[in-house]
């Protein structure tokens, strides 16, 4: 039973010792005495950049006596950017995952989930934004407005001459738009008003003088 202990207190010596060449400042030993505490903050890339880094949380683990025969204690900690929702999730999942482990040294096996899952988070996030839907497609139409093209223009502008031509009673849409100039150069019967012209008749019987002659 003594030599049982003694394994045990070597091998989780050996894996926290590990642990520190891994993760280097980003592991914490609280206390070396069984059970063993220790932290370890887990990045997307690693190390954790004050200028770069988006997620990171602090994985918080006791080894119990009994260790790696049974599975840690462990507490996630948000750093920046994982929600407490998230924490929580990460947590059962890390439990779950330590129950498959039982029996080997588990830690860097439990952190490297974590790690993926930000990957993966951060990818996913990156994917919608390059390509939105539904709601968040609404959303960014509406604060960056309509994207002018030349198709869309000349889309709308064909629109907005028939609504034109339709009040102005115009047949011919393509006259609009154009200037006099244009249109002469093309057509000039269009400017020809001899049917607007006036027919005069000379009667001289309706102009009279204010003694009653006859004007001549």
């Amino acid at each position: 039973f003594f030599f049982f202990i003694v394994t045990m207190d070597e091998e989780q010596q050996m894996e926290l010792e590990a642990l520190e060449a891994i993760y280097m400042d980003e592991f914490a030993l609280i206390s070396d005495q069984v059970p063993r505490k220790f932290t370890v903050n887990v990045a997307p890339d690693g190390e954790i950049d004050e200028e770069t880094t988006t997620m990171s949380v602090r994985l918080k683990v006791v080894m119990p006596e009994a260790y790696p025969d049974v599975i840690p204690i462990i507490k996630i900690k948000s750093i920046r950017g994982v929600t407490d929702n998230e924490c929580e999730t990460l947590k059962e999942e890390l439990n779950a995952l330590a129950e498959e482990n039982i029996g080997t040294q588990m830690i860097f096996t439990l952190a490297s989930h974590i790690q993926e899952w930000m990957i993966t988070t951060q990818q996913n996030e990156e994917e919608r934004k390059q390509n939105p839907v539904g709601e968040e497609l609404q959303a960014i139409k509406k604060r960056q407005g309509t994207l002018v093209t030349r198709e869309n223009f000349m889309e709308w502008k064909r629109k907005f001459d028939a609504e034109m031509a339709e009040k102005q009673g115009i047949k011919n849409l393509d006259h609009l738009g154009k200037t006099g100039r244009q249109l002469f150069e093309e057509d000039s019967t269009l400017f020809d008003d001899k049917e607007d012209e006036e027919i005069f008749v000379e009667d001289s019987s309706l102009f009279v003088e204010d003694d009653g002659l006859e004007f001549e």
